[in-house]
């Protein structure tokens, strides 16, 4: 199985010569088409090597393409505009068995792109798009985000805790919401300090945010903010304070500092629906993964997970922790999301 990086103008090239020797010889009979079972991806802002959103969605994907023994192709945009392009010189290809769209910036593209190919199979990640070919991943960030909130607000000792958020989108608002409240609900008399840096690629603004927190006494911040978040580790080392990691568990990233990590459930959602679409059996439609669904919410409740964070974890954390995610499950806790704010 082969992993390869495409450009665009590579793309758009072969379809380019495709359409030119179509041109030359119009009348000459056409062989059957075998159309080549191939996975195509198109990443978010900030391509791969954002050690969460990105990297933990394509891991999905290539686990699926390598299990079925098929090449998987990546494309990473530029910016925003290059997306609706992206998306359309794959499918024009006729090679791809599924075309995975990471991201919900990518939704309005998708949108276009899948009304000219019918045909093709799609899957979006984080977000929606009400058409018969695609399938849209979506999660409940807001459930996971209540049980990291829950931790830092037993384990602050100022009562003074951060949210630094990348951009100021709904779905962002939506880890902000659970978060908050889930400080709320174990820790009444903490303060959440909330910034937005206004990336996903971002590094050193995301640094700049979590210093500037730390400087004010905030002692654990809470980042959703894609490769902005790599910033708000340093800064927790520089400062000597905590963090939690988000998507995935990142804590081997800095491990005397990220006490934790929220687990959004991403490479197993995209596994599933990758190998779904590659065997013929994806459903299209909006499929919907929270804690009731399985996901964990938290990383040290992952089957078998071994810990790499350092700082210690008491136990009355964990347990309150576990206490949480059942309510949720159980319904008994009914958790805001970005609607609410």
């Amino acid at each position: 199985m082969k992993e390869r990086r495409v450009s665009r103008g590579l793309v758009s090239a072969c379809v380019a010569l495709l359409l030119a020797v179509s041109l030359i010889a119009p009348a000459c009979p056409r062989p059957p088409v075998v159309p080549v079972m191939r996975v195509g991806v198109v990443t978010s802002i900030g391509g791969l090597g954002d050690k969460s959103f990105n990297d933990y969605t394509f891991f999905g994907a290539k686990a699926a393409a390598e299990e079925m023994g098929v090449p998987i192709d990546v494309v990473e945009p530029a910016g925003v505009g290059d997306f609706e392009g992206l998306l359309r010189d794959m499918a024009l290809t006729g090679e791809y068995k599924v075309i995975l769209a990471i991201g919900f910036l990518q939704m309005d593209a998708l949108d276009i792109v899948a009304a000219e190919f019918p045909d093709q199979t799609f899957i979006i990640v984080d977000g929606v798009v009400h058409k018969p070919n695609v399938t849209s991943l979506t999660f409940r960030e807001n459930e996971g985000s209540f049980l990291v909130g829950v931790l830092a607000g037993m384990m602050t000792k100022t009562n003074l805790i951060g949210f630094v958020g990348g951009m100021y989108v709904p779905i962002i608002w939506r880890f902000q919401a659970g978060f908050v409240a889930g400080v709320k609900w174990v820790n009444p008399d903490a303060t959440v300090k909330i910034t937005y840096v206004g990336s996903f690629r971002d590094p050193a603004g995301g640094k700049e945010h979590a210093l500037a927190h730390y400087g004010a006494g905030v002692d654990i911040i809470f980042s959703a903010s894609g490769a902005t978040i790599l910033g708000v580790f340093e800064a927790a080392a520089v400062k000597d304070k905590l963090a939690i990691g988000i998507d995935v568990d990142q804590s081997h990233l800095a491990p005397d500092y990220i006490v934790a990590s929220m687990i959004k459930g991403l490479t197993p959602a995209t596994y599933h629906a990758t190998l779904a679409a590659l065997k013929g059996e994806l459903e299209p439609g909006i499929a919907v993964f929270g804690l009731a669904e399985g996901v964990p919410g938290i990383c040290f409740l992952i089957p078998d997970h071994v810990r790499t964070s350092t700082v210690p974890l008491p136990e009355e954390v964990r347990a309150k922790v576990i206490e949480a995610r059942q309510m949720i499950i159980d319904g008994r806790i009914d958790v805001p999301d970005e609607h609410d704010l």
